[in-house]
């Protein structure tokens, strides 16, 4: 498990076993190089290993109390600054992968590479995650040159996955998925995962490398989601629409390092808007297609998905609309109006989103969590089914702006800025609280945010929650207010949620 951070030790390890006296070998066949959440069934087996040398252990410190206390010299191996080999090879690997997985190491023969660059080569493999591990070694030929031979254990082809999934806002869900690998296309894959519930949901993505080292993708990816959007007053709902969004998109991805990549793509999207509880003074239906090409970046070196403790989670991406095709039918007591000419056909929009992790000790329990998010309009006279929603903590939605003290969807701008910081407390193996301070920021137009008291579009959000990383998914009880009506709003949350 240590191959990909020690090098000499892979290199040198038949030399130092015949040098110790006492060598203990846990039984760890049964788990991944990425079970970093089994930590305490890993250590358990060493003390298990342990117990069966104590006799050999126990003379051995006899042995040594008999020598007079003096510091040893220390002699460490000494890193090389880069290596060469003569030749790569794979064992173990199936044909059709061997050329996948050297390209995706980036290393060639006879030409020098340094020990991080075979790390992050190792990190490209398994990130693929079409091996449960992905292992090397050094060894030499009868010719008496250096050979770099790697080995990975692949997964089944095909994935199915079922989760039961409860939270305060979207109600009980089950999610099911599948995934398989080349399966039609060589070098590909598909994932389909449903969400089946009050409000469904469904999502397609289907991709394929391209180039030699496989950074290059290409894919399409179709949405489906429906979800209630409450209207709030005072912090209590006045009205609740129901949305259903629909998206066609095709997009093409360039993996620059393990943990960041850009992207460029373009959609087709359908936003659907009806009231669930008629009135006169209303419209029956608002309907929205337009087109939409994209550019963005994202960097996500976070250790956890769920209570990361280290890292950061980046996003910078910019939309231009165009096309906007409006049919809207109002209420019989209301009349009908021309939305050609109340919105502007094309628009742009800027969305970030930024969460840094940073530990406060060595032993990385507590950690300091600095956010900040932002949703900009750009232009004049848009139309309300494009305005940015914020609100809730944990949400798992891409056009939601989190916000600690709204609940989910309950506060809508056309310019929204966010800005926070916690500190996160793992008190207990997998249980963690974090106190959370936030600052919300809106406008109708960007030049606002200039040209008015700041007073006036300022929400201060304040909050706690607790979570704990199950088996199941994560655990979250979260309770929090703001100084926009002061109503203390609760959330909880149990399972996966559908990621949209």
């Amino acid at each position: 498990m240590g191959q990909t951070s020690f090098l000499m030790g892979v290199i040198d390890a038949k030399t130092q076993r015949e040098m110790v006296d006492v060598y203990v070998v846990p039984e760890l066949d049964d788990f991944a190089s990425a079970d970093f959440n089994k930590v305490d069934s890993i250590i358990n087996r060493g003390e298990i290993a342990g117990k069966l040398h104590r006799k050999e252990l126990d003379s051995l410190a006899s042995y040594l109390a008999t020598f007079k206390q003096k510091q040893p010299k220390l002699m460490s191996l000494i890193k090389p600054d880069s290596l060469i080999v003569d030749e790569i090879t794979t064992r173990g690997i199936a044909e059709k992968y061997k050329r996948f997985i050297t390209a995706r190491f980036g290393i060639l023969p006879g030409k020098y590479f340094s020990v991080s660059e075979l790390e992050e080569g190792i990190r490209r493999v398994y990130g693929t995650q079409y091996f449960y591990r992905v292992h090397y070694e050094f060894e030499t030929t009868p010719l008496q040159k250096r050979r770099l031979v790697i080995y990975a254990e692949e997964k089944p082809r095909g994935f199915l996955g079922v989760n039961l999934h409860y939270d305060s806002e979207k109600r009980a869900a089950m999610l099911l998925n599948a995934t398989f690998r080349d399966l039609f296309i060589p070098s590909s894959r598909i994932s389909l995962t449903a969400n089946i519930s009050e409000n469904p949901g469904f999502q397609v993505y289907f991709f394929k490398y391209l180039g030699r080292k496989r950074r290059l993708t290409a894919g399409m990816q179709f949405n489906n989601d429906a979800f209630d959007v409450p209207i709030y007053v005072e912090g209590d709902i006045s009205r609740l629409y129901k949305y259903n969004y629909t998206s066609y998109e095709i997009n093409t991805r360039y993996t620059i390092t393990n943990d960041s990549r850009v992207s460029i793509g373009a959609l087709l999207e359908r936003t659907s808007i009806k009231p669930k509880v008629l009135n006169n003074f209303d419209f029956n239906r608002w309907l929205l297609k337009n087109k939409q090409l994209y550019a963005s970046f994202e960097l996500n070196n976070i250790n956890r998905r769920y209570f990361p403790s280290k890292g950061i989670n980046l996003l910078a991406r910019y939309e231009f609309n165009f096309d906007l095709l409006f049919d809207v039918t109002l209420a019989d007591s209301l009349e009908s109006f021309n939305s050609g000419s109340m919105f502007n056909k094309t628009f742009g929009s800027v969305k970030f989103r930024m969460d840094y992790y940073q530990p406060l000790l060595q032993n990385k329990k507590i950690s300091l969590h600095v956010s900040s998010h932002a949703g900009l309009t750009l232009g004049e006279n848009f139309t309300l089914v494009k305005e940015f929603l914020a609100g809730g903590v944990f949400t798992a939605y891409s056009y939601l702006i989190p916000f600690e003290g709204f609940n989910e969807l309950e506060y809508s701008s056309l310019q929204l800025i966010t800005g926070g910081a916690g500190v996160q407390w793992e008190f207990l193996p997998d249980f963690f609280v974090e106190p959370r301070l936030n600052v919300l920021i809106s406008a109708d137009y960007i030049e606002d945010f200039v040209n008015t008291q700041i007073e006036e579009e300022f929400v201060l959000g304040y909050g706690l929650q607790v979570g704990y990383a199950s088996i199941i998914g994560p655990i979250v009880i979260n309770v929090s207010s703001n100084t926009y009506n002061k109503k203390v709003r609760s959330f909880f949350n149990v399972g996966y949620r559908f990621r949209f």
